[in-house]
């Protein structure tokens, strides 16, 4: 099925519309609308810098109230249907969705048709996936061909305002621009017949970070994402750590000279999160001093501190949060009860393919150490205590069978903030944190353990 997306643009500039385009400047634009999309029960809204907003929907009709619009560019989310929006201040509008057939109505209706059209066009074009295997001469005469086609559109299309029409255009060229850039990254053994067709200076066909007149384009924030995956690659850093990517960027973040401070708020807040989800090393409290000084969202701000301040108890050092929690017998298994010991929890569940592919090697590693003053502890995060039973029947994973199912204030999955798995949290002998966050555990990180207490 083609996926349809429409733009969401809500007043990126302050638009010089012609007279039968003016709309009273207010802080508020409202949509609402009919959807008729199999499976649809909500409408969600989101923008570049993670603002969202969700509105449930009544028979398929939904209305959302847009306020302290703080960027002017979102995407919506109809059930498997996305969409763009251009809204600015004061707009009042209306959408009528159903599959293959999206239609404006209201304030600035041309502008969102012409938006949903012209991205219906390029979704039915040909491939941008097999644009980048072309040779180069192939690929510049595709692309060339694709942009005029998009231009005529553009063109042609009745009762667009002249300040939507620029920036449509700049946009039409950012596009263009983001296939070159993917196209030379990928193709980088082929660099000297690229440079035959556009010359030695690639400046003039990559997107730069400090583009800030595009910064509110919805997926302005994903190139750039991709721009400091290229610049990792040029690095020569290609490892696939996750906690490691996230150091890096922030770090090249952190060395950037380019960004306006606009486009560092909005990185620093998305490179926080990264190393909030996958990050416990000793530099957290630096970077997280650095962010706060980059990002000028309060809101954002407000919810990396929430995390960051429930992450610092499980910092390296720190008294691991105590616990309770019921076994496949039924009884309460503590984490005093493993006094003296090393403790390295297991976090799993039932629907966890990578979680349960680990589990040979997991039960051999509790084979080889079972004399040692170690205790190997598998949590379930399962809710439904009669399909973890059941699996734990057949796998036997090990001697400490313990389920955590629960997600409240003071439970086993909000004090370690078990976000996601597969995960081992590792515990010494007098009950510190050693390691909360560690992705995978062998035989060798065990003998390491418990010959210097470190992993």
């Amino acid at each position: 099925m083609r996926h349809l997306y429409f733009l969401l643009l809500l007043g990126l500039f302050a638009c010089q519309n012609e007279q039968s385009k003016d709309v009273p400047a207010q802080r508020f634009a409202t949509l609402s609308g009919q959807v008729n999309m199999p499976g649809a029960s909500k409408v969600s809204l989101s923008s570049n810098n993670s603002h969202r907003l969700d509105a449930p929907m009544q028979n398929g009709q939904f209305q959302l109230t847009l306020d302290r619009m703080q960027t002017d560019h979102y995407r919506l989310f109809l059930g498997g249907l996305q969409a763009e929006l251009y809204a600015p201040a004061g707009a009042n509008m209306q959408v009528d969705a159903q599959p293959g057939n999206v239609r404006f109505s209201g304030d600035f209706a041309a502008e969102n048709n012409y938006l949903n059209e012209k991205l219906y066009m390029m979704d039915t074009m040909t491939a941008d996936r097999l644009l980048l295997d072309l040779p180069p001469n192939a690929f510049a005469e595709r692309l060339k061909s694709k942009k005029q086609l998009l231009q005529s559109q553009l063109q042609q299309f009745n009762g667009l305002s002249s300040a939507f029409q620029a920036y449509a255009e700049k946009i039409l060229e950012y596009q263009i621009r983001q296939q070159w850039q993917d196209y030379i990254f990928k193709n980088q053994s082929q660099m000297d017949a690229i440079k035959a067709i556009i010359g030695d200076d690639l400046s003039d066909y990559l997107v730069k970070l400090d583009q800030a007149e595009l910064i509110m384009y919805p997926y302005f924030h994903n190139n750039l994402w991709r721009n400091f995956q290229q610049q990792q690659q040029l690095s020569g850093y290609e490892g696939d750590d996750e906690r490691v990517n996230a150091e890096f960027r922030f770090d090249m973040l952190s060395k950037q000279t380019a960004p306006g401070s606009e486009i560092r708020s909005i990185l620093s807040y998305s490179v926080m999160n990264q190393l909030l989800n996958f990050y416990r090393g000793s530099k957290l409290p630096t970077f997280y001093e650095t962010f706060t000084d980059y990002c000028q969202d309060s809101v954002q701000v407000q919810k990396v501190t929430t995390r960051y301040q429930q992450l610092l108890p499980l910092m390296p050092g720190q008294a691991a949060p105590p616990f309770s929690i019921s076994s496949y017998n039924g009884e309460d298994v503590s984490l005093s009860r493993f006094d003296g010991q090393y403790k390295v929890i297991n976090l799993w569940a039932t629907w966890c393919k990578p979680c349960i592919e680990k589990f040979p090697e997991w039960k051999q590693i509790q084979q080889q150490f079972a004399n040692e003053p170690i205790a190997f502890l598998t949590v379930s995060i399962d809710e439904k205590q009669e399909q973890w039973k059941s699996m734990v029947e057949d796998i036997q994973p090990g001697e400490f069978q313990l389920i955590a199912g629960e997600k409240n204030q003071g439970s086993f999955r909000d004090s370690y903030m078990v976000i996601r798995i597969p995960r081992y949290v590792i515990i010494s002998p007098d009950n510190k944190i050693i390691d909360a966050d560690r992705h995978h555990i062998t035989a060798e990180d065990i003998q390491k353990l418990l010959a210097d207490g470190t992993i």
